[in-house]
């Protein structure tokens, strides 16, 4: 490979989770890339990402050779309270709202169970009366009473059972509603943005289409 007259490649190998830093050079330039053709000479550099603390390292590069640098960020103390303060939050999130809705839910089902049963029990009520009316038999009208009063016996059951589940069910939805207002009134979900150290240096980038640099003014 070749570097040009007097210069070495510098590569970056950068142990971070995000996949984005910056590299600046000699408080100078910065790069936005892992590796870079650079002048012959000794240089620092200064190496940030989103939730790190700023690594410092120095180098040398020599003509026409590679140079790594291996550099292990460390998790900055603005993170780390961000990411203590979102567990809180999820948790919060979890016991007013999540669970809640869960109960919700669950009591919604039950309800258009009993409801299902208590529709089959009424049909089955009518199909019955209809076979009374229709019957002949003296022990076949006395088997369908039979039938008819058991059968009305649970329909009623069925019925307070869903009323009942109804108004749990009713009383869970609003306790739900009250409870999202209330989270998202008193907890806001906790973000997390931080600004480059460098985003008044210069900015060199390479692309297909050639290089740039862009100075912030």
């Amino acid at each position: 490979m070749v570097y040009g007259q007097n210069k070495g490649l510098a590569i970056f190998y950068v142990d971070q989770d995000n996949g984005y830093y910056e590299i600046l050079i000699n408080d100078t330039l910065l790069l936005k890339k892992h590796k870079d053709s650079l002048p012959t000479g000794s240089y620092k550099a200064k190496i940030w990402s989103s939730g790190y603390d700023v690594k410092e390292i120095k180098f040398d590069i020599q003509t026409n050779e590679t140079t790594l640098n291996a550099i292990t960020l460390v998790r900055s103390n603005d993170y780390k309270r961000y990411e203590s303060d979102y567990k809180i939050y999820r948790m919060k999130f979890h016991k007013e709202f999540t669970l809640p809705i869960t109960l919700s839910l669950a009591g919604s089902l039950t309800t258009a169970g009993i409801m299902l049963k208590t529709y089959g029990l009424q049909k089955s009520i009518r199909t019955n009366i209809e076979k009374y009316h229709a019957s002949f038999s003296i022990s076949e009208v006395e088997e369908i009473k039979a039938d008819i009063n058991d059968l009305s016996q649970r329909y009623n059951r069925n019925r307070v059972a869903y009323y009942i589940s109804g108004g749990i069910t009713t009383v869970l939805v609003a306790g739900t509603i009250y409870s999202g207002f209330r989270l998202r009134k008193h907890n806001d979900e906790p973000f997390f943005k931080e600004t480059s150290p460098f985003e008044d240096r210069i900015s060199y980038s390479i692309s297909p289409f050639g290089g740039q640099l862009i100075f912030k003014l």
